[in-house]
């Protein structure tokens, strides 16, 4: 199932005047959702999304990747999210799709195409991935949807974190390099280890006449300028990283889980995919780095701070297809 799906199912019947989407999901990612809100909002259509994930109440979630969801807006322009998850042991495994307009129901899907960008042939594997999709009575969905009776708990409700089930993801054996006090564990810092695929991204400068020192007005201090956020940053992607197509392409987004155990989404971004960005909001990355470095939320971000903490730069290693480790810990030294 390739793209066109995507927008025949999921952009297209807004653009003919639907306005609200119900969808019932065995499975979803916050950067499934965050990416079609984007799509959404860019061509300026009015969309309410209700969402529900049928699964979490026999399967549970991460604590990172709850945090991922909870990163995600519940409004982008005139695009509005309800995101629900399924507890109490119990399952949907159901895929539907319906919009309505006025109340009216209209075009609806069914089939098994899961609410992901995998589901919808949004990545590098759509060529080898096949889903199946067919559309049906807008009755017969409405009618479904509206008797699916099951317990839920919002997104970004206070009960969320008790009512769902929570497992931490033991990410500890993958840090084994930290006990070197040089992050490159024997491989390049500027390459790709091929039995645990990762690289090292700088938070310094690289070339120029100020290597070794922290951006003026990008990457950490990206925001700190007229008319920003003082807070926003991305991580800057070297050239070499970027042409080795270690992250996805532009514009496709991925969860980018920490040491510590928070989650973002992110996504690769600007000319030359020269950065890693935080597209809900991009002060969320900057506040995150300013608060492992002990600094107030809208500082400016020093040499001095980065040394002082024992680190120039973040490893960040590939999990999955959309699921990245950033590790940004003392003893992570970029080498020129």
């Amino acid at each position: 199932m390739q793209n066109d799906t995507y927008s025949r199912i999921l952009i297209e019947p807004a653009q003919n005047g639907a306005t609200l989407l119900e969808i019932v999901t065995g499975y979803s990612n916050p950067q499934m959702i965050l990416r079609h809100m984007d799509e959404l909002n860019s061509l300026n259509l009015r969309v309410d999304i209700n969402l529900l994930i049928g699964m979490t109440g026999v399967e549970g979630m991460s604590l990172p990747t709850l945090r991922a969801y909870q990163s995600v807006p519940r409004s982008r322009g005139k695009v509005t999210l309800q995101c629900r998850f399924t507890v109490d042991n119990y399952s949907v495994h159901s895929k539907l799709y319906l919009w309505k307009e006025s109340d009216v129901a209209g075009p609806a899907w069914v089939g098994s195409a899961n609410y992901t960008q995998n589901g919808f042939g949004l990545n590098y594997r759509s060529n080898s991935h096949h889903e199946f999709m067919t559309q049906i009575d807008p009755s017969i969905a409405s009618r479904y949807v509206e008797t699916l009776d099951v317990p839920t708990v919002d997104y970004d409700d206070n009960e969320t974190g008790t009512r769902l089930r929570l497992y931490e993801k033991d990410l500890r054996p993958r840090r084994k390099y930290l006990n070197s006090t040089k992050a490159d564990s024997g491989t390049s810092s500027q390459g790709l280890n091929e039995d645990a695929p990762f690289v090292l991204l700088p938070l310094v400068q690289t070339r120029g006449a100020h290597v070794g020192e922290v951006h003026q007005r990008s990457g950490l201090n990206w925001g700190q300028r007229d008319g920003r956020n003082p807070s926003q940053a991305y991580v800057p992607v070297p050239q070499s990283v970027a042409e080795t197509g270690f992250f996805p392409e532009r514009g496709y987004y991925f969860q980018l889980l920490t040491d510590d155990g928070d989650a973002f989404v992110a996504t690769v971004a600007q000319q030359g995919d020269k950065a890693i960005e935080t597209p809900s909001d991009n002060s969320l990355l900057g506040k995150y780095f300013r608060y492992r470095l002990g600094l107030r939320e809208d500082a400016f971000v020093s040499t001095e701070d980065l040394l002082e903490y024992g680190s120039t730069a973040v490893r960040i290693e590939k999990l999955g297809d959309d699921q990245f480790l950033m590790d940004f810990q003392p003893g992570l030294i970029y080498q020129f």
